[in-house]
């Protein structure tokens, strides 16, 4: 993975203190070391032509996580993420289109890495984070936390999954809050969600996911909208996906949350949900 971390180029050159880093991307995928005045933003390298959906780099508080691969996934480890840090895009394979679900029912659904849905989740080397202001990655550390992805499908849950297993060669599985409960994880769930009395009154646990009669894809982009307001956004880099010719994928549509916030955002889901069921 190579994600824009800031490097200290000043030290020892007094005329660098008025200068930031360059914004251009090299070959390699890694952020220009070249330091030029806050007018240009960009060195001569990189003006003309400026490269394709490339942003400034995101808040510090903000994280990025890197999904390795585990030893039977071996094969998928290689190869250069550059392209695919640029252009940003899913697999056409898995892309559902937001024009062509606007006003189509489904279901709208929470899955994870399986290994991270249990009582006491082991780190696992192949998991890694670190901060958009730092050059160092960390193996990640589940135990208040846990990654989080919201999709939706006009399939099966189960069948959706499975293809995303297929694609990204990790193990993954939907989270059910009706589980999450009867595990006592952290008191997930509140008891009016559980009785149906508030909250929740649209999620199928045999289907896995909320049911809903139209606007399947304008109620996944809000929500998204939602949580990334609340929780901020982050890259995945996953080196087990197959979903690029150079061996590895860039999935933005993830979330790092606490484990303690799992109640209140299947709540959010279903009050979104809830204001475009007929």
């Amino acid at each position: 993975m190579r994600v824009f971390a800031t490097t200290d180029l000043t030290k020892g050159d007094p005329t660098q203190l008025t200068k930031v880093q360059c914004l251009g991307v090299t070959q390699k995928g890694t952020r220009c070391q070249i330091r030029v005045t806050r007018q240009e933003l960009r060195c001569v390298y990189h003006k003309k032509p400026p490269l394709k959906n490339l942003k400034p780099p995101v808040k510090k508080e903000q994280q990025s996580i890197k999904i390795g691969v585990s030893p039977d996934n071996d094969p998928y480890a290689t190869g250069s993420l550059a392209q695919r840090l640029l252009n940003g895009i899913l697999p056409g394979a898995l892309k559902e289109g937001f024009v062509e679900h606007d006003l189509k029912a489904g279901y709208i659904y929470m899955y994870t890495l399986q290994h991270l849905l249990g009582n006491n989740p082991g780190k696992q080397d192949w998991l890694q984070l670190k901060p958009r202001d730092s050059s160092v990655w960390k193996v990640f550390n589940p135990k208040e936390l846990i990654l989080i992805k919201i999709g939706m499908t006009t399939k099966l849950v189960s069948q959706r999954l499975k293809e995303w297993e297929n694609l990204c060669h990790h193990k993954l599985t939907s989270v059910d809050p009706y589980a999450l409960k009867s595990k006592k994880l952290f008191g997930l769930i509140t008891k009016n969600a559980v009785n149906h009395k508030v909250g929740l009154r649209y999620y199928h646990r045999e289907s896995q996911g909320f049911y809903t009669d139209v606007s399947l894809s304008i109620i996944e982009k809000k929500i998204h909208q939602t949580l990334w307001k609340k929780y901020g956004k982050g890259d995945i880099v996953c080196h087990g996906c197959k979903s690029a010719a150079d061996g590895g994928g860039i999935h933005k549509e993830w979330f790092l949350v606490p484990r303690s916030d799992l109640g209140a955002i299947f709540e959010i889901i279903s009050d979104i949900v809830g204001q475009h069921n007929h």
